[in-house]
């Protein structure tokens, strides 16, 4: 991340729909927001007109594109209930793009992104940056109900195979999303037993922690490569204050500097 690509600015809200129950997909004006943001990072945004709540709010970027920032968000409390009263017109500050994002080498060939609840976020600016790779890409997605399944549209338009679970059953299969995945992968690599590393496939995975280190484990024991969307309270978000660190292989690292996006063997979980 470049300190030069990073611009506070003020935009003027477009469009703030509310796509789901207690979910918003907020639009914004971006003319002067770097168009060199990569799929993963994200953006502070101040969520109120005083000074409660005075700590900004990090937001991945759901998508950039035609001169427009979107983030999707879900309301949990004062800080998000404040943004989903926002109506057009209104401005609302914000810092970004910040943070490591998700890399896509030449050598990827396949993709599968895992994503749990709102965590899908940041999957739609990367679907649309693999399709135009020609990449093979498939999307697993899980959630508690299938009202949380927010941008189901969207992905059937840029013709992404989809793979759903819930755990009340309400759409896809019944369970957790990563228990299904756990069953493609062996099925396509021809598990039990390790597989030879293929630096051809790719697993991109957003979501709750446990998620997260349920995928981590499985791409170690299928030798595939993995990266991993760390969430983490931060307070600066520009990695002054430190109190997101989280331990990895190198040491001690900022999910808001070196991260939200680490590589999954990297990252110590325990």
């Amino acid at each position: 991340m470049s300190k030069k690509s990073v611009r506070q600015m003020t935009s003027e809200v477009i469009e703030n729909e509310e796509v789901s129950a207690g979910i918003f997909r907020l639009t914004l004006a971006a003319d002067s927001f770097p168009e060199t943001a990569a799929p993963g990072q994200f953006i502070m945004v101040r969520t109120s007109d005083g000074v409660d709540p005075l700590l900004r709010r990090a937001f991945s970027i759901h998508d950039l594109m035609d001169r427009r920032i979107r983030i999707l968000y879900k309301v949990v409390g004062r800080g998000t209930g404040w943004l989903a009263r926002r109506k057009k017109r209104d401005r609302i500050d914000l810092i970004g793009p910040l943070g490591t994002g998700f890399s896509v080498p030449k050598t990827v060939k396949t993709a599968w992104l895992v994503a749990g609840g709102i965590g899908v976020a940041p999957f739609q600016m990367l679907i649309r940056i693999l399709r135009s790779k020609h990449i093979d890409t498939t999307l697993f997605f899980g959630a508690g109900t299938g009202n949380e399944l927010v941008g189901l549209r969207d992905f059937e338009e840029q013709g992404i195979p989809q793979v759903l679970a819930t755990e009340d059953g309400s759409a896809g299969e019944q369970g957790m999303i990563v228990e299904v995945f756990r069953k493609r992968i062996q099925l396509a690599l021809g598990l039990p037993g390790k597989a030879k590393i293929d630096r051809s496939c790719r697993v991109y995975a957003c979501g709750p922690q446990p998620m997260l280190l349920a995928v981590a484990r499985l791409c170690r024991d299928s030798g595939v490569q993995g990266e991993v969307s760390m969430e983490s309270e931060m307070g600066c978000g520009i990695g002054t204050c430190m109190g997101c660190v989280i331990r990895t292989s190198r040491g001690y690292e900022r999910v808001c500097r070196e991260g939200p996006v680490f590589p999954a063997e990297e990252v110590l979980w325990e």
